[in-house]
């Protein structure tokens, strides 16, 4: 929560004290900001897919068969 709150008030201070950008800026990028958090997300998660294949943590590992299955639910078993 304090991250949160120190965020609005830094975006209100840095775009309507300060002016260093406009108070629109989130909602004039929000296209943008969207997909860069998409890609970002599937590339993190491909990321974790192949350290699960190729450097497990444990032995509790579980391969579906399927590159579909295994990205989605993952390889390495957690409680």
């Amino acid at each position: 929560f304090l991250a949160f709150t120190l965020s609005v008030v830094l975006y209100y201070v840095c775009s309507f004290q300060l002016n260093l950008f406009p108070a629109s800026i989130i909602h004039d990028n929000l296209n943008a900001l969207l997909g860069a958090m998409n890609a970002s997300s599937l590339i993190f998660c491909l990321l974790l897919y192949l350290k699960g294949k190729w450097f497990p943590t444990t032995n509790d590992v579980m391969f579906r068969g399927s590159f579909i299955a295994d990205y989605y639910w993952g390889v390495e078993l957690y409680p």
